[in-house]
């Protein structure tokens, strides 16, 4: 997603639409031009779009290609999860199977894909200069499929993965307002105990990655602050401006929790 962002989105267009420039959260330094701090503060905007249509598109529905039927499905789940998580494991595992090996689930699939793909576009465009528009839907495409077949994946392990919101358990690492969210925290659950191995006794569930977020005190907000004239002090590595998250946040990524 940052890739995406950063291929499309380095050059402003000399126009953006009204519709578009009144969405902007005004709680954010302005980014419409093309110096060596708005850039970054840009990409990270788009970026902020792209993962929020993926995350409630794909990562928080129980079934993404069934998004109706999510409220009865997350009722059905909670259920049997607060009577057993063994059997919760078992019937959503099952359930998800069912769902995405059915003769039905590939053009379900790159039907559902496709309305991704073009929300995103719609949401994106406007920041995207027109002579570099080509290629923009080939390379949304790609973010989406790639996005859509490994939750696919993740969703039909025994072990439930969950999407949530990076600033939610990365709070502590910052001082100020949550800004922007640039890409969920990723983690799985510990599996029931009936389930786990010798070896995994202690399993207490895995963090992917702890996601990305765009604090009010973020080096990337700074820096444009500090362009435009403000009286701020820009910490850290300049070179990590495009990112809300420490370094410590980074590499806690794929780590047990505790």
């Amino acid at each position: 997603m940052f890739g995406l962002a950063q291929d499309f989105c380095t050059t402003c267009p000399a126009e953006i639409p009204d519709r578009a420039a009144r969405s902007l959260p005004p709680n954010l330094p302005p980014f419409l031009d093309d110096t060596a701090a708005s850039i970054p503060l840009r990409v990270s905007y788009v970026q902020s779009l792209i993962s929020n249509i993926v995350d409630r598109r794909i990562f928080q529905p129980f079934l993404f290609t069934y998004a109706e039927l999510d409220t009865q499905f997350n009722e059905w789940g909670e259920c049997l999860r607060g009577k057993s998580t063994k059997r919760e494991a078992i019937w959503r595992q099952r359930t998800l199977h069912a769902a995405f090996s059915c003769p039905s689930s590939k053009p379900r699939i790159n039907t559902f894909a496709a309305g991704v793909v073009d929300e995103v576009i719609a949401a994106i465009t406007p920041f995207v200069a027109r002579n570099i528009r080509e290629g923009l839907k080939a390379a949304v495409r790609k973010v989406i499929k790639t996005a859509a077949e490994t939750w696919r994946l993740a969703r039909i392990e025994l072990p439930r993965i969950m999407a949530s919101s990076a600033s939610d358990k990365n709070g502590g690492h910052h001082e100020g307002e949550t800004l922007l969210s640039l890409f969920p925290r990723i983690e799985r659950v510990a599996l029931p105990k009936d389930f786990r191995p010798d070896a995994e006794e202690d399993d207490e569930g895995c963090v992917y990655t702890s996601g990305q977020t765009l604090f009010s005190h973020s080096p990337a907000i700074l820096a444009r602050r500090a362009e435009l004239g403000e009286n701020v002090t820009v910490p850290g590595n300049m070179e990590d401006i495009t990112y809300g998250n420490t370094r410590a946040d980074d590499e806690s990524s794929q780590s047990r929790t505790r």
